[in-house]
């Protein structure tokens, strides 16, 4: 029997929120509708997530350096089972988070440290580090092939802009090299391999292919408007092989620009304007595109050209990187800050 209407009736009798930390299962996820999920205090935090099958992944740190998280268990795509509060870790001295799911058991936890490291783990296991920094939350990537992972970010030992490639035992490749230190560098994967999307220190972004066993660089395509691209971000479809590049302009409008099977460009749109920090997640229905806009988080969903169909407000959020979107393949859900970590299914 669903108990979700008799858990919402108890926490609004209750004297807190409904928290899901505290053990509540079986909560009904209504369509672009917020779902509190945890008690969240974090100052300024910077968020990231990841999806497979029925498993949903959200970390978070914050200014005093913290890690929070929680694993997200899914009963269907509109009910959620389980909800695991710090079941990645926890501790500090961290920079930022990024995560990636090979499979609903297999999650890599890429957090930037303050001395110019990542700590990397592949859950379960053991801690590892690497020179490569990441500077995103979009940093990591599952490769849907081997290795298993790619993680985007700058490299302290010789100052270059590189990715490295994860296997699922923790064995980390040599980093390729791609071009000097950048301001941001995400992982994507593109049509039979993957790329780099980074913003240089002019504000110009560029696409870098990368082979798929994570080996060596391609020649870089320029993305954007030169010296007015930032925040730059990619999700990859699968039916298509086709690859969405987002990023923010001078203007303050969130730019979305698709990348063809052959690596061309299509004409860049604007997504939405006046708007900061996009996420992107695809599904059989289109990509859900997230931002933070006028204090709110929002959800866009475009089509396959990458023109917006529907807008959905989500709610108050606390900073502009307190969200992220994940798909499990039909279905995409939203996730991010505002007095508590809350979660909406996106429904076309």
């Amino acid at each position: 029997m669903r108990l979700s209407g008799l858990l919402v009736l108890l926490a609004a009798c209750g004297t807190h929120k409904l928290d899901l930390g505290d053990g509540a299962s079986d909560v009904g996820i209504g369509c672009n509708q917020p779902q509190p999920l945890l008690a969240v205090t974090a100052a300024i935090p910077r968020l990231a997530s990841a999806a497979s099958g029925s498993h949903l992944v959200v970390g978070w740190t914050a200014d005093d350096a913290t890690f929070g998280n929680a694993r997200v268990t899914l009963d269907g795509a509109d009910h959620i089972a389980a909800v695991d509060r710090d079941s990645l870790g926890s501790g500090g001295n961290y920079t930022g988070v990024s995560l990636a799911m090979a499979d609903d058991h297999t999650v890599l936890i890429a957090l930037g440290t303050q001395d110019g490291h990542t700590q990397l783990v592949i859950d379960p296991g053991s801690p590892l580090t690497t020179t490569v920094q990441m500077t995103a939350p979009n940093a990591a990537v599952a490769t849907g092939g081997a290795p298993a992972f790619a993680l985007a970010g700058n490299d302290s030992a010789t100052g270059m802009a590189s990715m490295i490639g994860i296997d699922v035992m923790g064995t980390v490749s040599a980093p390729v090299p791609i071009g000097t230190i950048a301001a941001r560098l995400v992982a994507t994967r593109i049509k039979d391999g993957l790329a780099i999307g980074e913003v240089l220190a002019a504000n110009t972004c560029e696409l870098v292919p990368i082979d798929a066993a994570v080996t060596r660089s391609g020649t870089a395509i320029m993305f954007g408007a030169k010296q007015k691209c930032t925040q730059a971000v990619a999700a990859y479809t699968d039916a298509s092989g086709e690859t969405l590049l987002l990023h923010h302009d001078d203007g303050g409008s969130v730019i979305g620009t698709v990348v063809h099977t052959d690596r061309t460009l299509a004409a860049p749109g604007a997504v939405t304007t006046g708007a900061t920090e996009p996420r992107a997640a695809t599904t059989t229905a289109g990509t859900w595109v997230t931002y933070a806009k006028s204090g709110m988080a929002e959800a866009q969903l475009l089509d396959a050209t990458g023109a917006p169909q529907k807008t959905v407000m989500l709610g108050p959020i606390s900073d502009a990187s307190a969200h992220a979107v994940v798909s499990t393949g039909d279905t995409a859900y939203a996730l991010w800050i505002g007095s508590d970590l809350e979660l909406a299914r996106l429904c076309p």
